[in-house]
């Protein structure tokens, strides 16, 4: 990776549940940004890809279809880089946390040594939280089963010539901004000793 180029927007795509289409419209400025970082003769080649977390997984239904079918269309109607069928699609917290193990200990250099030199992440979002270390093979060999549909608690990856034993758990609706929102919705009726009077958070 010769360069980073790290930009977010505020509010995400789940805050356009009621309205589609301005959720795929808000993502233009990225896209614009992506698009000027790669040379013209390579964009073709490039693909985009789009992976909505928590805030969208959330929403669940029509509601996050909808949005998502509103990208893909605004990727192959807007964008010079290369729109895949699958490029737009919802991340499950396992798949989440395991990419952003795998974006921090890549940019640590510690991918390809023992499960040991690798560090552990916790991110905290604005609808879940996502934890993920590597483990032994022998913890791993203990973890629990979940029954079928569930994220496994541990899922195996090859990196860099290293086999890893990945935990990873995502713990939906406990993001800043959705704790928040339980939080106030709880004591809607008795004020709230961490919002400022006068205010409703």
């Amino acid at each position: 990776m010769a360069n980073e180029f790290p930009f977010k927007l505020k509010p995400g795509l789940s805050y356009y549940a009621k309205d589609p289409q301005a959720a795929a419209n808000s993502l233009t400025s990225l896209l614009d940004k992506a698009e000027s970082v790669v040379p013209l003769d390579l964009r073709s080649k490039t693909a985009v890809r789009v992976g909505a977390t928590a805030g969208l997984r959330a929403l669940g239904g029509e509601a996050f279809d909808k949005i998502c079918n509103r990208v893909r269309e605004l990727l192959k109607s807007r964008s010079t880089l290369k729109s895949e069928a699958n490029g737009v699609k919802i991340l499950d917290g396992s798949q989440e946390g395991s990419y952003e193990w795998v974006t921090i200990n890549y940019l640590l250099g510690n991918l390809g040594r023992t499960y040991q030199d690798t560090v552990g992440i916790v991110d905290l979002g604005g609808g879940s939280v996502q934890m993920a270390y590597a483990i032994s093979k022998n913890a791993a060999s203990r973890a629990p089963s979940l029954p079928a549909g569930q994220d496994n608690y541990v899922n195996e990856m090859y990196l860099k010539g290293s086999k890893y034993y990945l935990y990873v758990h995502s713990y939906l609706h406990y993001g800043l901004l959705a704790a928040r929102a339980e939080i106030l919705k709880a004591t809607e009726d008795s004020g709230n000793p961490c919002i400022l009077e006068g205010f409703d958070g």
